[in-house]
């Protein structure tokens, strides 16, 4: 990025969440990355019309009462612990048993299961969980937006 910014050249760029971390803004002048891009979960994105759910704010709260989640915040949320945490928890109540077998079964058949990271889906041969369509591109800038609170990000337009 800096590179290109001594070039004064600005292409649209796309990459992983890991250009969320806060440590970007240190690195690179704000021109560089006015047409970065990242691949997120919609749920936690803005648009002019959609915010993220109370569940996924409760939570992100919750992040930030942990100091060494600062700056952080994004890949803390976009990780799957917390959503497999509850999907594991909701299968054993489901089959009122700690059996390994009756739980596998049952989270072999989890089907719109409505996490923090979009709507999980499983099969015995599909353990993706979630679909392309609660992916989406946000905006690496965003991050600076007082409403990202840390893991937010504002979904690039016309997404």
């Amino acid at each position: 990025f800096n590179a290109m910014a001594a070039l004064k050249w600005y292409p649209p760029v796309t990459g992983h969440s890991g250009l969320f971390l806060d440590k970007i803004f240190d690195l690179v002048p704000p021109e560089a990355i006015q047409n970065v891009y990242a691949t997120y979960y919609k749920t936690l994105t803005w648009t002019a019309t959609s915010s993220p759910g109370p569940r996924q704010v409760e939570y992100a709260k919750k992040i930030a009462k942990y100091p060494e989640a600062k700056g952080s915040e994004s890949n803390v949320m976009a990780a799957p612990y917390y959503d497999f945490l509850h999907l594991l928890k909701h299968a054993i109540e489901e089959e009122k048993t700690f059996d390994t077998a009756a739980v596998k079964r049952a989270l072999d058949n989890v089907k719109g299961y409505k996490s923090i990271l979009g709507t999980v889906n499983l099969s015995s041969t599909n353990h993706s969980a979630i679909s392309i369509e609660d992916m989406t591109l946000a905006t690496i800038v965003s991050g600076k937006d007082p409403r990202s609170l840390g893991p937010f990000r504002e979904r690039a337009k016309g997404l």
